[in-house]
């Protein structure tokens, strides 16, 4: 039994950390769910002695409550995933919020009472593939309800849905005595939208709430061009004679066949885009930045373009992989994201707290399990219609 014990303590450690696999962490959280309530205890006890280290998110009296709330969450035998795996998780690491795992069935926390009693968060789900296309002719088709292996036929050209659910575009033979009178084809997606969609030339993109992407009429003849707002994930096509181009606000990012992601959203602080693979080319204005793997370009208020090493590349496209990914996010940041997603408003009263939050909440959350979790960080939530105020200290 202690064998046992000290290798869930040690699998527990490396979720924490980072160092997991999908297959380790599936079977973490069936151990987790079988394990008797005094083991359980035990076990987290022993972790938050060990892990909380002196740089603490939490003064000592808060670490304490924290941790009398998540006992408390797993004292009932009839408590499922909520109450066993996700209060386990419910873990303040090294002065950050550490991986909280939410399932969609979950039961009310104990900071349900951090939300307002009119709360109606149970009726806002989370975002889904949801996006609407607009063609060069300017003809607007919903492809939400468009179903696996169906097709649209629209100005020449065709647009199916694959197993996976990506939306494949494949052009019409392009006629360059019309160039001049056409549009950019493009395709957005509204808040609480997202959806992976292929490129006439086989280049695969995702595209993250409350974002659009227009491709040149002449697409992928010569140049391939493509303009960006919101938040795309890119994997190019490799085409030597063929470069690949980014046009986002007044920058310009050029690439031959590379994994990156570019986030250009308006009420964010700067626009920011992080090399996966390969090396692109980053200009804004006379300024020209290379980039290499594991490298990001900022381009902030002030119109610096400033490129540096990521702390973690793969944070940077978390929420095409279905998790949100803070890194020492502060709650305005981490609520321009929440709107976006499940498609709310969201305004401040008070003083907000100032502390950082670093974590991974999964994308299917609920919004009340969302807000459950971020009320660890000093803040109340009042929800009325798909307005959120959030309320700090008066």
């Amino acid at each position: 039994m202690e064998d046992r014990f000290e290798a869930i303590r040690l699998q527990l450690k490396n979720y924490y950390r980072g160092n997991i696999t999908p297959e380790e962490e599936m079977e973490l959280m069936a151990t987790l769910k079988t394990l008797p309530n005094g083991v359980l205890k035990e076990l987290l006890a022993s972790l938050w002695d060990e892990e909380k280290g002196d740089d603490v998110f939490y003064t000592p009296r808060e670490s304490d409550h924290v941790f009398a709330d998540i006992m408390a969450q797993v004292k009932s035998p009839r408590r499922l995933l909520w109450g066993r795996v996700a209060a386990v998780l419910a873990f303040v690491f090294l002065g950050s919020v550490s991986y909280w795992y939410l399932n969609k069935s979950a039961e009310p926390s104990v900071q349900s009472q951090a939300i307002a009693e009119k709360d109606v968060t149970s009726v806002i789900h989370p975002g889904e593939d949801k996006a609407v296309f607009v063609s060069s002719n300017g003809e607007v088709l919903n492809l939400q309800d468009l179903q696996v292996g169906a097709s649209l036929n629209q100005d020449g050209a065709e647009l199916k849905k694959e197993d996976d659910g990506t939306i494949v575009y494949r052009m019409a033979a392009f006629d360059k005595t019309a160039q001049q009178v056409k549009s950019w084809p493009t395709l957005r997606t509204p808040k609480g939208g997202q959806c992976p969609f292929r490129l006439p030339d086989g280049s695969q993109v995702w595209l993250n709430a409350n974002s659009s992407i227009s491709f040149a009429p002449d697409f992928p003849q010569g140049l391939r061009q493509v303009k960006v707002k919101g938040e795309v994930y890119f994997e190019v096509a490799k085409d030597a004679h063929a470069p690949f181009e980014v046009l986002v606000a007044e920058t310009r990012i050029q690439v031959l066949g590379t994994r990156f992601n570019v986030s250009a959203y308006a009420d964010d602080a700067a626009l920011v885009t992080t090399l996966l693979d390969g090396i692109i080319k980053v200009q804004h204005q006379t300024d020209e930045r290379l980039l290499k793997p594991g490298q990001q370009a900022s381009l902030s208020a002030s119109r610096e373009l400033v490129v540096q090493n990521a702390a973690d590349p793969n944070a940077a496209i978390a929420w095409k992989n279905g998790f949100f990914q803070f890194n020492d996010s502060d709650i305005a940041s981490i609520m321009r994201q929440v709107a976006r997603w499940y498609d709310v408003s969201v305004k401040y009263e008070g003083n907000i707290p100032s502390k950082k939050l670093t974590g991974s909440i999964p994308r299917h959350a609920t919004l009340k399990q969302m807000l459950d979790v971020l009320a660890y960080s000093g803040v109340h939530f009042s929800v009325h219609g798909r307005e959120i105020t959030v309320k700090g200290s008066s």
